[in-house]
């Protein structure tokens, strides 16, 4: 909601009308990303029980959430600087 998009009636299905990007599988991998990034805690979850757990996985993950965070700011002032 906060990128305006999932409009199946934009040009593009699921994006909107006014795109910034000339291309618009830039939007389709930050939503697909977005969506991958956002549960990676879920790794936590399976590997909680292992005694090596490896500060190179806890590294990814949290290098991850930055990446996602940052996708997520970007495409919301995109958003905003459309104007909706």
């Amino acid at each position: 909601m906060d990128w305006s998009l999932l409009n199946p009636y934009a040009a593009w299905p699921y994006l909107r009308n006014e795109l910034f990007f000339k291309s618009p599988w830039v939007y389709y991998f930050a939503i697909v990303s977005d969506v991958l990034l956002r549960f990676t805690w879920i790794i936590y979850l399976v590997l909680a029980h292992e005694k090596a757990f490896s500060p190179l996985i806890s590294f990814g993950i949290a290098f991850g959430e930055v990446f996602r965070r940052f996708i997520w700011c970007f495409f919301r002032m995109e958003n905003e600087h459309k104007g909706k």
